[in-house]
């Protein structure tokens, strides 16, 4: 099991003062094998139990997190290009197989519902919390990245307007994925033989327009 303080606990330091909300992020990235390959997460503190009903347009099931000791169900969502085949959530587990880099992956949000609306995505307040889970990454070769971070989408156009991204989906991130530029925080980029965690800075505060940020981010790697 895996525990990890999710941002700083204490001190006035500007990156945890800037950055309290986060939307969840699941993802197996940047797979270059031809096998199939899956990522297995489970949660023993963010208790999960799910729907196996087959998935219709975004909506991949339902999942229930533990916050604050307090049972919460929320959707877990993807691109509409994401096969239903690629994610499977049964019990306490969540399973991804690599999809095609060009639907970015296969990437999952949580959620409130299956729009893929700007609002329809869960902000945690993560400040002074803690996340654990178990993931399994026997099966996850090398040149392939399965990642569990937080981002602070969605991001905003020059002007102030939200921007909606090339999938349309509200995505950003620390290296501009769907054209967007946003914070991002790595609380697991792995296979079976590394490990890194990596926080990103951008050249704004979330909310705004960014024009750039960190694409390599802080990253310690094992």
């Amino acid at each position: 099991m895996l525990e990890q303080p999710l941002l700083l606990r204490d001190g006035p330091t500007a990156r945890s003062r800037r950055w309290p909300v986060h939307v969840f992020t699941v993802a197996f990235l940047l797979c270059m094998l031809a096998a199939a390959t899956w990522l297995r997460t489970g949660a023993p503190s963010a208790e999960a139990l799910s729907t196996v009903a087959p998935p219709s347009s975004n909506d991949h099931g339902t999942i229930v997190l533990r916050i604050d000791g307090v049972p919460r169900a929320y959707t877990i969502v993807a691109l509409q290009s994401t096969s239903s085949a690629l994610v499977n959530v049964s019990g306490n587990t969540l399973s991804l197989e690599r999809g095609p880099s060009a639907a970015q992956g296969t990437r999952l949000w949580v959620a409130n519902d299956a729009t893929l609306a700007s609002d329809s995505y869960v902000h945690f307040e993560l400040l002074g919390k803690r996340l654990s889970y178990t993931i399994d990454l026997s099966s996850v070769g090398c040149s392939c990245n399965a990642a569990l971070y937080w981002v602070s989408m969605p991001g905003y156009v020059e002007g102030g307007a939200l921007a909606p991204g090339t999938f349309g989906n509200y995505y950003c991130d620390a290296n501009k994925v769907n054209g967007v530029w946003c914070w991002e925080h790595d609380t697991i980029e792995a296979n079976m033989f590394a490990m890194q965690v990596a926080a990103h800075s951008c050249s704004e505060l979330p909310g705004r327009y960014i024009a750039e940020c960190d694409r390599g981010g802080a990253g310690v790697n094992s």
